[in-house]
């Protein structure tokens, strides 16, 4: 075979592994590049792998030279710590690859050699009808497609979004069926004696567009993966848009009470004077009749923290709370950040107080109390925010993203997530911290001069 085919091969192969690594590191770490940038040094470390092999070194000096480009690629694509990038090395490359390799070698090493019948019992003769290349190239092809199996499953295993069983289904049986078609080639070249330049050719071209198919499908399914979140997020983001029309309403309905009152406020003042210069005995019922109105709506409405929205929504959430007898404790003064959109405040709050809700929600003991305490207030220039509730859940997190225990993981897993986007959209901060019964988030905002 021509040397140019070998070096291609060969280079697919190494860029094959780097991309595994890759998809380990991308499930466990956050990424600090962009997508271009990630796959140009994914190929150029694959070519010096590749490269490595062929200049005339010991071993030892090869695979530290080997450990520094994978060390050099791991702190240029993600933010990583140095023990847990010694750690994705043992597990990648000793573990999960070294497996995949032994494994590939040993099962077509035992296909593709010869047998002979004695007495009915079948007895490898040791010997083989396939060239060492055609040998060569198999292992490496199955080799490749075990790898890219194998870290697609664990990508799924990892990402927490719940796909249809049936996406996986329909996935698993085609690359199912195209390894064992493959392994059926392998075997059945391996007996057939026939070495002319089509059974040659047969050898190499067969397995190549099986691989070939395999990666389209892999792509296929990470791209029915992403359209799947991106379905949740446009679902989430109806329910968020919902959310903040019904406050509107809220706040409109309690400005038309605002303006009742004022409106009768003046008919009451006539009342009261005409009643009072007669000396009507009823005059003192009706003032009562008037302050238990005016009780109502403060009831209704008691929250004053400066900023309109904030106290629909505050309201909005207590009532829930009340319903569900969570104890809701409210200090809160927005007065000063009106500089933050409207629909920005309605979702940052909104999200804080339901996820505290939820958590509340999901407290079973009768030694735990169900409560939220939300404070706001101003510190040097700074908004400070904290809202603390207690819970009972296990808490989750990715990459620094905390993650709901429902079952629609993705969907519920947002929240905090388009807070932390909001608050990074006022250059503020976001820090999240927990106990095995509180759970707290506090926000910094600087305020705009």
């Amino acid at each position: 075979m021509f040397k140019g085919y070998w070096v291609l091969f060969y280079t697919i192969e190494k860029l094959v592994n780097a991309i595994g690594y890759n998809t380990y590191l991308a499930v466990n770490f956050k990424k600090k590049t962009s997508p271009a940038l990630n796959s140009s040094s994914l190929l150029i470390y694959s070519l010096i792998d590749y490269n490595i092999e062929y200049i005339n070194i010991p071993n030892v000096i090869e695979t530290f030279i080997r450990i520094s480009f994978i060390i050099i690629l791991c702190k240029f694509n993600y933010e990583i710590k140095f023990k847990d990038m010694l750690k994705s090395i043992a597990i990648y490359w000793i573990i999960i690859y070294q497996s995949i390799r032994i494994f590939s070698e040993t099962v077509l090493i035992k296909l593709t050699l010869s047998y002979t019948d004695i007495n009915g019992i079948q007895i490898y003769t040791g010997e083989t009808y396939i060239s060492g290349e055609i040998h060569t190239l198999q292992i490496l092809i199955f080799k490749s497609m075990l790898i890219s199996l194998v870290m697609l499953l664990y990508k799924q295993y990892k990402d927490k979004t719940e796909v249809d069983k049936s996406h996986i289904k329909f996935m698993v049986i085609p690359i199912a069926t195209n390894l064992i078609c493959l392994l059926l080639f392998f075997r059945n070249t391996a007996l057939e004696k026939n070495n002319d330049a089509l059974n040659y050719l047969n050898s190499v071209m067969i397995p190549l567009l099986i691989f070939i198919s395999n990666v389209c499908l892999f792509y296929l399914f990470d791209k029915s993966i992403k359209s799947y979140k991106l379905k949740l997020e446009n679902r989430s983001l109806r329910d968020s848009i919902a959310k903040d029309y019904n406050y509107y309403l809220e706040i409109q309905k309690e400005q038309e009470k605002v303006r009742k009152i004022n409106h009768d406020i003046k008919n009451h003042m006539i009342c009261i004077r005409a009643m009072s210069e007669a000396k009507d005995e009823k005059l003192l019922d009706y003032i009562d009749n008037i302050e238990s109105k005016i009780i109502d709506f403060n009831s209704s409405y008691n929250f004053n923290s400066g900023n309109m929205i904030l106290d629909s929504i505050l309201s909005n959430k207590k009532s829930i709370c009340v319903e569900n007898n969570i104890k809701f404790d409210v200090s809160v003064n927005f007065s000063k950040s009106d500089f933050i959109d409207m629909a920005d405040v309605c979702s940052m709050f909104a999200n804080l107080i339901d996820n505290a809700i939820e958590a509340n929600l999901n407290i079973y003991s009768d030694n735990l109390e169900k409560e939220i305490v939300l404070k706001s207030a101003y510190i040097s220039e700074v908004c400070v925010i904290k809202i603390e509730n207690n819970k009972e859940n296990q808490v989750l997190s990715k990459n620094s993203n905390f993650i709901t225990t429902k079952k629609d993981k993705y969907a519920h897993g947002i929240g905090l997530k388009n807070v932390r986007e909001i608050v990074n959209k006022y250059n503020g901060e976001t820090v999240v911290d927990y106990t095995e019964t509180r759970f707290i988030v506090k926000i910094l905002i600087p305020l705009r001069k």
